[in-house]
Parts: structure tokens; sequence; C-alpha cells
């Protein structure tokens, strides 16, 4: 009977023992997956960007500026502006990402440009791309920057610090 009773103890143990190794592995494997993802997704996103310049589509640049510059400049405003007016993409004639580097909410996009050469023939340049995590996906800012992006949410979260605190009735 003990004999048993100890034989089904360590069959526990190493039940117990092999699932939470099966956990953990899975957990690893996880995280090597988000990080995978992420960089796939600055790929997609910064591919997108491109295709849609290239295209001559310059609402891009619009979506991919940070929100306080969204919340102070229309569409029609940012379309107004000298920078905005002259950004061409006509002679680019292909873009490839060939590495991605993902430090935090920030990403370094590594990538080829071909041209096309208005006197005749092409040539290719590297560039490193930076991007910022927002929301679900990535955006390369053109006018707008980090910085004002941090004192932006710092200010909302204290607005709505604020506001719960009038809500709680803190505020009487």
């Amino acid at each position: 009977m003990k004999v048993k009773y100890l034989f089904a103890i360590a069959a526990i143990i190493a039940l117990i023992a092999s699932c939470s190794q099966k956990e953990a592995s899975k957990s690893s494997d996880g995280a090597q997956y988000a990080a995978g993802s992420d960089k796939e997704q600055v790929k997609r996103d910064i591919t997108d960007f491109f295709n849609r310049m290239r295209e001559g589509d310059k609402t891009v640049l619009y979506e991919n500026e940070f929100p306080y510059y969204k919340a102070n400049y229309s569409l029609n405003d940012y379309y107004s502006f000298d920078q905005i007016m002259v950004y061409q993409y006509d002679t680019m004639k292909a873009m490839t990402v060939d590495s991605v580097k993902i430090m935090a909410d920030t990403a370094i996009a590594y990538i080829t440009v071909a041209y096309e050469l208005r006197a005749g023939g092409e040539t290719t340049k590297n560039y490193p791309v930076r991007l910022y995590r927002s929301g679900d996906h990535w955006i390369k800012p053109s006018m707008s920057n980090v910085s004002q992006e941090a004192q932006y949410e710092d200010f909302k979260r204290g607005e709505r610090e604020a506001e719960q605190y009038n809500n709680s009735g803190g505020g009487k």
C-alpha cells in the first residue's frame, strides 16, 4: 500500500514538474513571438507608408503623425504646409526592409530604397528609419516629435486624474 501511495505521489510530482516546464517554454515562446510579430508589424507599416507615398497618397503622412499634432492641425491645414506640399516619392522604384531593431516603443527599420534617376538608370540608398508605437501599429512622423507627444500624454493623464478626483467627490 505504501509503495502504491509513494508511486502515486512521485507520478503527481513528475506531472506537475512536466507541466511547469511546458508553461515556462510557452511563456518564452510567447515573448519571442511577440517580438517577432512587432518586427513583422514594423515591416508592414513602413512598407505600407512608402507604397502609399510612391502612389502619391500624402494622407499617409498625416496618419503617421502623433495624436497631439492631429489635435492641433486638421488634414487641410497639414496639406497646406510647404514641407508637405513638396514631399514626393515619384522616383522611388522599390523599397525593402533589411532589418528591424525594436527598443520598447521605438523601432529602427533599416531600409534600402531603389530610385529611378531622372537622367536615366537607377541608384540605391540605405536609410535607418525611426518609427514609434502608436496603439496597435507603428508610425513614422514627419512633422511631429516624440518629446511633444510625451508632454501631451502627461497633460492628458493629468486631466483624466483631475476628472476622476472631481467625480469621486474629492473636488467639492
